[in-house]
């Protein structure tokens, strides 16, 4: 058994004409229809690549198609900066609750309780644009308002994010 990446499964389809196999699993892989050599419109139709060279390209062209739409473009919006904010003011929150006064204690908790899911939610929106991600942004809202665990989630919804847009945030 080898474990190989996607590069090294389009080189091997290639390698040895198996594009039609994979055809049958994958519904947006079309594979080339064998060219004639003697037909010279055929050879027109496909810019005369042979049928391997044809499937190829057609297999780079629809791995591209279907992954996730990550962009280098992809905003390092300031609601990621906001959830980060939140994430460190709930732990100035838990462990300040004896140490900063009441009335500075109070308008933190609010806002950061607040503040995290509609950050997360407007961070995901936003993100919407460029990447499928996260699929269960509901599950990072609804458990980021449970004020004594919503650091948890802010700070896996961060971790989630930095490894799935990359360095381009």
């Amino acid at each position: 058994m080898k474990l190989i990446d996607g590069d090294g499964l389009a080189e091997l389809i290639e390698e040895y004409y198996s594009l039609d196999l994979v055809a049958e699993y994958l519904d947006f892989i079309e594979p080339a229809e064998p060219v004639d050599q003697s037909d010279s419109n055929a050879s027109e139709s496909s810019g005369g690549e042979s049928p391997s060279e044809a499937g190829a390209a057609s297999l780079d062209e629809a791995s591209t198609d279907s992954q996730p739409l990550i962009s280098e473009t992809a905003p390092s919006t300031r609601w990621r900066n906001v959830i980060l904010g939140t994430s460190v003011g709930w732990l100035v929150v838990l462990f300040g609750v004896t140490a900063l006064p009441e009335g500075l204690w109070g308008v933190l908790f609010i806002r950061t309780w607040l503040g995290l899911p509609m950050a997360i939610y407007l961070d995901t929106r936003r993100l919407a644009e460029y990447v499928e991600w996260p699929k269960y942004r509901w599950l990072y809202i609804v458990s980021s308002l449970v004020w004594f665990v919503a650091v948890i989630p802010g700070g896996i919804y961060l971790w989630r994010r930095r490894s799935v847009i990359g360095a381009s945030s």
